[in-house]
């Protein structure tokens, strides 16, 4: 029994080392920058996807680590941080300018989407405020 403890401590701790070496080569990134197909997604320090850059950056510029994890629901995402399973990126539509895309249930997606399509074609449906 004590063998087969000192093996699972041997192993836990290889995986932790394992797991800090990959943190600690991650690289660096800004909001507009590229990260690597392996990890495509920028993330801040508290590991949400950093917006895509807009060309404001220049002003408070972001900076995060590349990430391979994706995007969950009412996450900001983007054509290199993509959403989870069942989720789509989408910019809801408004009068007001740039809402950010953010990942929102596929069905929703495509539902409102039809909708907006429909309602384009209708001169009396009341446009997005």
């Amino acid at each position: 029994m004590e063998g087969k403890t000192r093996r699972h401590n041997v192993l836990s701790c290889i995986l932790v080392l394992f797991c800090l070496t990959l943190r600690m080569k991650a690289q660096a990134c800004q909001s507009g920058s590229k990260c690597p197909q392996t990890a495509p997604c920028c993330r801040n320090s508290n590991g949400q996807p950093l917006p895509p850059s807009e060309g404001m950056d220049w002003i408070e510029p972001k900076t995060g680590l590349c990430s391979s994890s994706l995007a969950s629901e009412n996450e900001p995402c983007s054509s290199s941080c993509t959403c989870a399973p069942g989720l789509e990126c989408y910019r809801p539509r408004t009068w007001m300018c740039c809402p950010p895309f953010s990942c929102y249930n596929a069905t929703w997606v495509k539902e409102i989407t039809e909708f907006w399509d429909k309602c384009f074609e209708d001169p009396d449906c009341p446009l997005p405020l």
